[in-house]
């Protein structure tokens, strides 16, 4: 990749995916993640294996939960997620929104009802020229 406006149009190639593997390694500070998605080969015929993005150097990752009709003093997200759930992913297949550098990701993430850092900072995070954001519904 040679640089965040590449990044960043990936956004498009993920549209109506679904997350259908996570494995992190902090002691290697790698991620793996596989999605399904809405593609096609030049020829116009379907692609079905997945997309997948090996990261190195993960320095940040954090969830947030969010719910826009609850009051910040009474949420309580439905599950939280571990760090045994983003070590290896063990939901199966979920329906995702994907977002590579997006505007306003890293304020809605760290602003959310509730927060959890798996690793990083807010500083790490902003620092990182290549930011990559999944949003589900679990």
């Amino acid at each position: 990749m040679n640089g965040a406006p590449a990044w960043r149009e990936l956004t498009q190639l993920l549209h109506d995916a679904g997350l259908r593997h996570l494995a992190w390694d902090p002691s290697l500070a790698q991620a793996s993640l596989q999605f399904d998605c809405l593609r096609r080969d030049l020829d116009g015929s379907a692609l079905f294996e997945p997309v997948e993005f090996r990261l190195a150097g993960v320095k940040a990752i954090v969830v947030g939960y969010d719910r826009s009709t609850a009051r910040p003093s009474t949420y309580k997200p439905s599950r939280l997620l571990s760090e045994n759930d983003i070590r290896r992913w063990s939901f199966g297949p979920q329906p995702v929104f994907v977002m590579m550098n997006g505007p306003g990701w890293v304020v809605d993430a760290t602003n959310a009802l509730h927060v959890d850092w798996f690793v990083g900072s807010h500083e790490a995070l902003c620092a990182s020229p290549f930011r990559l954001g999944v949003s589900l519904g679990l």
